[in-house]
């Protein structure tokens, strides 16, 4: 049976809180979060292979951030795979109404950007996983039901 990932191959994570998970606290070096989930499923089912994985989470991260640190954080390592998850905390400037929000247009521009430098230097595949939100909030002019309703655009960008 063949997996996406096969023996030797680097596995690099990167984005925000999500990704994070504590990777540089008590959760050294994964994070307790999707990426030690797949980490550990990964070596459950494949023990044969040696796969190197990487997480370069940080909370708090914006698109704008991992442009900053995508040098050092991404092609330093040159992974053979790459997933990117990010874009909750540009919705969430915008949304609180930050001066150095992220607005859609801006998050578009910079993640395409980011996807361009990558397929011109590493030429890996990358998976993009969209941001989400958990809340059933009802009321029409709260923050939440906000951050519900412009989630779609950050959706679709990526």
């Amino acid at each position: 049976m063949s997996f996406w990932i096969e023996h030797g191959e680097t596995m690099l994570f990167i984005g925000d809180s999500i990704t994070d998970c504590g990777r540089r606290g008590a959760e050294a070096p994964l994070g307790s979060g999707y990426v030690r989930l797949f980490t550990e499923l990964t070596m459950a089912a494949y023990p044969d292979r040696a796969i190197r994985y990487i997480n370069k989470g940080i909370g708090g991260n914006r698109v704008t951030n991992l442009r900053d640190r995508w040098t050092d954080d991404v092609f330093y390592h040159r992974p053979d795979k790459l997933s990117i998850k990010i874009g909750i905390n540009d919705l969430h400037g915008v949304v609180g109404g930050a001066q150095d929000a992220v607005s859609p247009e801006q998050f578009e521009s910079t993640y395409d950007a980011l996807l361009t430098r990558t397929k011109e230097t590493l030429e890996c595949p990358v998976v993009l996983l969209t941001p989400f939100y958990i809340s059933k909030e009802a009321s029409s002019d709260s923050f939440r039901q906000s951050v519900l309703e412009l989630i779609p655009t950050y959706i679709e960008i990526v």
